[in-house]
This record gives C-alpha cells, sequence and structure tokens, in this order.
C-alpha cells in the first residue's frame, strides 16, 4: 500500500483534501494500481485567507504517465487575489519543499514581506509561471508544458 506524503503542516492550517501520497509519476508500478493518485485534485489547505492547492495535469497519466504537478499558493480565490507560488514540477518531493515553505511562510506571517501577482480582471492565476520566493516571473507561452510532462520511466 502506497502512503501518504509526509508534510510538516504548521500551525493555523486546515485541510480540505490530502490525497498527496509518497509516489513519483516515473515508477514502474503497474498503471492500473496507481493512476488514481495523479488527479487535477490532489490537495487543498486554507489558512485564513491564503490557500494552497496541488494538482496533476499536463497529460493523460492512465494512458501514458504523462503530466506534472500543478502547486498554487494564494491568496483570495481563483477569480481574484494574490499568486504567490505557481510551480510545476515531476518530482513530489520539489512541491513537498514547496509546500512546507509556504506553510512556514504563511503562518509565521513573513509572506506579508513578499509581493505576489495580483490576478483577476487583468491577469489569469494560470498567466505565468511564478515564484514570490524566488522572483520569478515566466510567461506561460514561455514554458513548454510537454516537454514538462513527458514520463521518464
Amino acid at each position: 500500500m502506497i502512503g501518504k506524503k509526509t508534510i510538516n503542516i504548521t500551525e493555523g492550517w486546515k485541510e480540505k483534501w490530502n490525497h498527496f501520497v509518497d509516489l513519483e509519476p516515473d515508477n514502474n508500478l503497474p498503471i492500473d494500481d496507481i493512476w488514481f493518485h495523479f488527479d487535477e485534485d490532489i490537495l487543498f489547505y486554507t489558512h485564513d485567507e491564503y490557500f494552497i492547492d496541488l494538482g496533476f495535469y499536463g497529460g493523460d497519466y492512465s494512458v501514458n504517465r504523462c503530466g506534472f504537478f500543478a502547486l498554487y499558493v494564494g491568496k483570495g480565490d481563483f477569480g481574484q487575489g494574490v499568486l504567490y507560488e505557481y510551480f510545476i514540477s515531476r518530482s513530489s518531493e520539489e512541491i513537498k519543499i514547496k509546500i512546507e515553505l509556504y506553510m512556514n511562510l504563511i503562518s509565521s506571517n513573513k509572506i506579508e514581506g513578499l509581493e505576489g501577482l495580483k490576478y483577476g480582471d487583468d491577469i489569469d492565476i494560470h498567466d505565468y509561471i511564478f515564484s514570490s520566493v524566488e522572483d520569478l516571473k515566466v510567461p506561460r507561452e514561455n514554458v513548454d508544458f510537454e516537454k514538462i510532462s513527458q514520463a521518464n520511466v
């Protein structure tokens, strides 16, 4: 049985759902036994007005193991607010590190010192790969999502 990915959850976070398992997309397990671990609704936590949302996108994992994790950290909701992180990776460990980093920043109120990307009417939450911590802002059209989503098994 595949266990949940261990995440150090800091004070004040509320779990809406957590199906984040300790399994990399690139693995040798039978696809019929694991495909359901890689869907759009993997993890969702809130802390006051902040949210951390994790899903798996960019391919049909059940067919060819393609796709990537997409992590969103923001304040507000998906229609309007402030984005602090939109990160994509095929590494569950990289995702875990980002989740714990932002949980700590938000729980300790250190997030207030970071400049986020305001989104709403003019900017969509999906327009950029963005990181407040790494001072990164890459237009979505400059990212090769197909290459990132390729399986390496």
